[in-house]
């Protein structure tokens, strides 16, 4: 009997897809064809094994073409069974959640995790790896499962290899491997033409779903396929194999596709499917967002299956989200909206969905005569379950009595409670026109009492056609039951206004109760054991008028002398909380308006006031500051006038910035008399004002203003402005300030380096200043004086915290202190950096002169140890330092001697890369460090790591890199990494700009079926299909039928 043959379309993509490991498949699997279509078999005893044999073989050759890096599982295995039991925990115990479906969950990731680790595992692993790299996504699992399916063929092959076997036996397994080739390897051209064929069956039957199956090997074929279904029958033929059963791991859902293709046409079909798919995993909240998701897309059709989901899973923030995004497509006035809402206002999910506005706006914005009497319902049953949760600021409403509910909510839109006491008065103003008041305030008065009374006020008040006796028992029950608010004032007007004084005067009284003595008052204060009902009556006291509160003057009077008077105007409006900052007594405009003598007065003889609020001496000195940096000239013409009428350190301290400023911007100011000023500012002259209550308002002392003199010193020596032969009087302030060690930095967090803290450290601000000063003198006459070097000897000698942050300062001008003076820095070398340097403070010098300063030769020469600990401790700069030190050629540094150092840590040979490619990423990269650099790629390449190798994906920037040599290059770390590879967008981006060629295809196919982040993937995606397009030439190649397939398996072609 001759037995059908594989497709040999199959067999030339098996070939073209695999390589060398395709075409030792198709071997196989030809030599067990022709043995099965032979005509004899009594010469050939064991041919059943031998067929066996063959179909084994090229079965398992084909899962053999994929490495598979026991890191990258394990990393993804141990991570799906974290993810699993944080699933578990999350409904363990909770009624109405699939506990019992998460369990199964967990323990399928467990056993997920064994097979990392199990030899027997290895066909399967390496299978889905193919299928991945083929398709971009993990075949399907439910309704067909071809990894499964394979891997039981694969044991039948072996139990009929090593058992008694037989030509029937070897026909159906030729029969089984070849069904499973096809499935999973069907070229996708021919695939997606039968996909497309069984599409546009618009009423399929069991046969068409039995052909369509094995056309499914991942979710990509079936979203080609939903894609393009004619009709929604299609849904309801494959609901019931699984295999449109929504992801439990997050992974896309094809049907999205089907629901965009028909739902547009056929919205109560795919509204009426979803809800059979919701009832096959109810209570499993991942999978319920899918199908609520999809049925926000459908809208008011599948708006019964969202209900659906929110009523279940309305505590999930992932679903409770979908509401008001659904929401927004429904008419205002729908009575769906008010189904949403129904859910979406209540407390877990409100909180849950963290933005609701667009409920609550839909609710109001639709509010019509049909729906009027039911919203306010609605909103008044979600207000009532606010006010009672004691949450947010429901707690102090009934506190909080001024103003009017009508603007309650203005300020605080996040806060259930008072989005839906505003969203209540919204839709009650525009329901006056189709409900009665007697029917609002009929709903109403199922509110608590303190929410009732203000909005049943309210109500009244702003309604017309309530008539005076309404009006007067209201405020009579009022009085009665509760304070009076900001809502009652307008009743109370309109009575007193219209109503005769012996209609509302009795029936008032009668509300405010008998009236206690001034003697039982007087008794009941002191331990403040006033009654409710006087406090009650003590404060409408301040709202009724004098022939409305009768005998309660006097006691109220007695009350009011302890707890001050109720007035009207504490109701009349809300109090606000105000926030601000600090501002100047006089404004920049003010004073810019002034001849410099007049604003000079005017800053120093304003005091302050206590009853401006933040209002300051130290604001008033930042506007003076600003106003000198104007007009620079006008203000440092003068200087010792200025300090001497400004008197007081605050702003001198300010004005000294502006000056220290203004020299940098250029400015030359006469120096003598700057420098008297900061002689002046040294001596103290002036006893200091209190300007204010802290430091925060004004200077305390006179150490601010120093230091802005030091600023100011610093200014001169960099602008080499010369101090008119005062050098050695500037000298003397220098080193003083430097030696003053006393005070620590401003800066107390312990999580900066040394240069942070000395940057804000007064002494070592100074020190800085002395560098500055000896290349002023270096600049002037050639050399810098010998005082300068033993304070920094000395500087480098103190110990601890001190001598850190004293060594940060030097540290970062090596450089500098190298150029003016190399014999000085190779005597003082062990100290800093050798083993004369004090404990622990060689290594804390390098570190910050390699995070800090210039790369430089004699560091790296004399202190390679120090270079590769810091680089070992990932500290700044420190691998970019080491790549130069190669670039540079430096002994120490060759490439195989920073290969064999960075190795150690994959991650560091990687970064090294990265590192490179940014460091000659310009344009005028040097040939011969183009040269090293490749070098270096190529000894990365030959250590095979595929963890080391990711960052060289940055040479994809280095334009001075011949194309050809780059490609050949990337390939090769391509093939390292199986496509994991850095700034991928970059490459694929590079690799599109060369003249198409087998290579630059590779690469390509590499990156787009190699990891990468979603976004890179989508660009690498267009980027490929712009290579492809351009490279017809090269269409016989395998290279080109490789990503072809790729980009066809993606849906991209």
């Amino acid at each position: 009997m001759r037995q059908d043959p594989i497709d040999p379309e199959l067999l030339d993509h098996l070939a073209v897809e695999f390589g060398g490991h395709g075409e030792r498949a198709v071997g196989f699997l030809q030599t067990a064809h022709a043995l099965l279509s032979g005509d004899s078999t009594e010469s050939l005893p064991r041919l059943p094994e031998a067929i066996t044999y063959c179909l084994r073989e090229a079965m398992k050759t084909i899962p053999a073409s994929q490495p598979v890096g026991g890191g990258g599982l394990w990393r993804s295995a141990s991570r799906a069974v974290t993810d699993a039991r944080r699933r578990y925990e999350l409904v363990r115990g909770l009624p109405g959640e699939d506990a019992e479906g998460a369990l199964d969950d967990l323990l399928a990731a467990i056993g997920d995790l064994d097979l990392v680790h199990s030899q027997e595992g290895i066909h399967e692993r390496r299978l889905i790896a193919v299928m991945v790299n083929r398709t971009g996504a993990l075949p399907v699992a439910s309704g067909t499962a071809p990894i499964q399916e394979y891997q039981d063929l694969l044991g039948e092959l072996d139990e009929a290899l090593h058992g008694d076997s037989s030509m029937d036996r070897a026909r159906e397994l030729w029969g089984g491997c070849a069904a499973i080739l096809r499935q999973l390897f069907l070229p996708p051209e021919v695939r997606h033409l039968e996909l497309e064929s069984l599409a546009a069956v618009e009423s399929p039957s069991a046969d068409d779903v039995h052909r369509l199956l094995p056309l499914i090997a991942g979710p990509n074929h079936l979203r080609h396929f939903l894609s393009r279904i004619a009709t929604p029958q299609w849904l309801y033929a494959l609901i019931d194999t699984g295999i449109l059963d929504p992801p439990a791991d997050g992974e896309p859902w094809p049907v999205f596709a089907a629901v965009d293709r028909v739902a547009p046409d056929h919205g109560p079909l795919v509204g009426s499917w979803l809800d059979a798919m919701y009832d096959r995993h109810p209570t499993d909240a991942g999978r319920a967002w899918f199908v609520a998701r999809a049925a926000a897309d459908v809208g008011p059709d599948a708006a019964a299956v969202l209900l659906r989901a929110l009523v279940d899973h309305g505590s999930v923030s992932g679903i409770a989200t979908i509401g008001p995004f659904a929401i927004e497509e429904f008419e205002p006035e729908s009575p769906l909206v008010e189904q949403l809402a129904d859910v979406l206002l209540n407390d877990a999910p409100w909180h849950a969905a963290y933005h609701v506005d667009p409920v609550v706006e839909r609710l109001v914005d639709g509010t019509a005569k049909s729906n009027a009497s039911r919203r306010i319902q609605l909103l008044s049953w979600k207000l009532r379950s606010a006010a009672s949760s004691e949450e947010g600021h429901a707690r102090w409403f009934s506190f909080e009595r001024a103003g009017s509910v009508a603007d309650w909510a203005d300020d605080h839109r996040d806060d259930r409670f008072s989005s839906l006491l505003e969203a209540l008065v919204d839709v009650i103003r525009r329901a006056r026109e189709w409900v009665s008041t007697d029917e609002i305030l009929a709903i109403i008065d199922s509110l608590p009492i303190e929410v009732r009374g203000r909005l049943r006020a309210w109500v009244l008040s702003t309604s017309p056609d309530t008539t005076l006796d309404v009006l007067i028992e209201e405020l009579s029950v009022a009085i009665s039951h509760r304070d009076p608010t900001g809502d009652d004032l307008p009743i109370v007007d309109r009575v007193v206004a219209e109503a005769a004084t012996r209609e509302y005067t009795e029936p008032w009284l009668a509300a405010l109760g008998p009236a206690p003595t001034v003697v039982e008052v007087a008794q009941r204060l002191p331990s403040h054991e006033l009654t409710e009902e006087w406090l009650r009556a003590y404060h409408w006291t301040g709202l009724l008028p004098e022939e409305a509160i009768g005998s309660w003057a006097q006691p109220a009077a007695v009350i009011a002398g302890a707890f001050g008077r109720p007035v009207r105007a504490t109701l009349e409006k809300r109090s606000r909380v105000v926030g601000g900052t600090g501002r100047s007594p006089i404004s920049l405009e003010e004073l810019a308006a002034l001849p410099v003598s007049e604003a000079v007065r005017r800053v120093a003889e304003w005091r302050p006031d206590g009853s401006e609020w933040l209002v300051s001496a130290r604001e008033l000195a930042r506007t003076l500051e600003a106003l000198v940096k104007a007009d620079s000239t006008a203000w440092i013409a003068s200087p010792v006038q200025i300090a001497t009428e400004l008197r007081q350190p605050t702003y001198i301290h300010h004005y000294l910035r502006s000056v220290a400023q203004a020299i940098e911007d250029g400015a030359r100011p006469p120096i003598a008399e700057i420098l008297d000023v900061i002689g002046l500012v040294r001596a103290h002259p002036w006893v200091i004002e209190p300007l204010g209550r802290d430091d925060f308002d004004y200077d305390h002392d006179w150490s601010g203003a120093e230091q802005a003199a030091v600023d100011v010193l610093k200014g001169m020596a960099d602008k080499d402005l010369g101090f008119g032969g005062r050098d050695d009087e500037v000298w003397q302030v220098l080193a003083a300030e430097a030696r003053n060690r006393g005070a620590p930095s401003a800066i107390v967090s312990e999580a900066r380096d040394p240069l942070d803290y000395a940057i804000n450290r007064r002494c070592t601000r100074a020190l800085e200043v002395v560098l500055s000063f000896m290349a002023h003198e270096f600049r002037i006459t050639g050399t810098a004086r010998q005082a300068a070097f033993d304070l920094l000897e000395e500087a480098l000698r103190l110990e601890g915290s001190d001598g850190a942050e004293h060594r940060a300062i030097i540290a970062t001008r090596l450089g500098f202190l190298r150029h003016i003076a190399p014999q000085w820095v190779d005597d003082a070398a062990d100290l800093m950096f050798g083993d004369d340097a004090p404990p622990d403070l060689a290594q804390v010098t390098a570190d910050v002169a390699i995070k800090w300063g210039r790369p430089n030769r004699w560091l790296f020469e004399r202190y390679r140890p120090l270079l590769l600990d810091a680089v070992s401790r990932n500290v700044d700069n420190a691998l970019d330092h080491l790549m130069i030190a190669m670039l540079w050629t430096v002994t120490g540094y060759s490439v195989e001697e920073n290969i064999a150092f960075l190795r150690q840590t994959p991650a560091l040979l990687s970064d090294a890369g990265e590192g490179l490619g940014r460091l000659l990423r310009h344009d005028d990269a040097e040939e011969a460090l183009v040269a090293t650099a490749v070098s270096f790629w190529d000894a990365a390449n030959s250590t095979a790591d595929p963890d080391a190798l990711p960052g060289f994906g940055w040479f994809a920037e280095v334009g001075q890199l011949d194309t050809d040599l780059w490609a050949s290059r990337t390939m090769t770390t391509l093939d390292v990494t199986s496509g994991r590879i850095d700034w991928s967008h970059k490459v694929a981006e590079r690799a599109a700009s060369l003249q198409p060629s087998t290579t630059t295809l590779a690469i390509m196919n590499g990156l787009i079926r190699g990891p990468s982040d979603e976004w890179d993937k989508r660009r690498n995606v267009e980027r490929a299909v712009e290579l492809i397009r351009a490279a017809d030439e090269l269409s016989e190649t395998p290279e080109y039928a490789r990503l072809r397939t790729t980009l066809l398996e993606r849906g991209a072609l």
